[in-house]
């Protein structure tokens, strides 16, 4: 992979909305983008992604809410939710969809697995955030995700840990749920 072919696009919520943006596809055309991977959003997004496709920028659809009867034209759509998927546990988060991607991409491409588990603390934060069931692979990952918190988190879990004042203590789910988690969600209502 080529660094300089990889690019972010972050939208803001309230001058843009939630999920997929008009905005953010035309951030894509001005960078060359050709394929744009949306996370926890985009299942709903027919007319945008059409938009975008006549542009021609592909999508991949990582989401996890229930989509419509028409679903967009995607070159992939990843929903455990949507009609017709075996995928056997549907309760993931957006993401939980997002880290399935990178998990598969890092098996497909030979990496080792820490390429995708080092991201699991914040998996674990997500399915806190999205107050998710935390059964079946929701507790799986969410077991991991705290023991990562524990052991070696991410900078900005670590940060997050840090500013909450619980550097020193074991950290539980709860504490992913009413201490990191909102101050994530924070972010993204500034």
């Amino acid at each position: 992979y080529e660094s300089d072919k990889v690019d972010y696009y972050i939208p803001h919520r309230y001058k843009e909305g939630y999920g997929v943006s008009r905005k953010g596809i035309e951030h894509a055309m001005e960078t060359g983008a050709t394929l744009i991977i949306s996370l926890d959003c985009g299942i709903k997004s027919t007319e945008l992604i059409t938009y975008a496709l006549e542009a021609g920028i592909e999508f991949i659809i990582c989401d996890h809410h229930l989509p419509d009867a028409v679903l967009p034209p995607a070159v992939a759509i990843l929903n455990p939710k949507q009609t017709g998927c075996n995928y056997p546990y549907k309760e993931l988060c957006g993401c939980g969809v997002g880290f399935k991607l990178i998990s598969a991409l890092c098996r497909h491409l030979g990496l080792s697995d820490e390429y995708y588990l080092c991201y699991v603390d914040l998996v674990a934060t997500a399915i806190a955030a999205d107050i998710v069931p935390i059964n079946g692979e929701n507790r799986v990952l969410s077991y991991f995700g705290l023991k990562r918190v524990n052991e070696h988190p991410s900078a900005g879990i670590r940060s997050l840990i840090d500013h909450a004042g619980l550097r020193h203590q074991t950290m539980q789910v709860t504490n992913l749920i009413f201490v990191i988690a909102p101050r994530v969600n924070a972010a993204g209502r500034m």
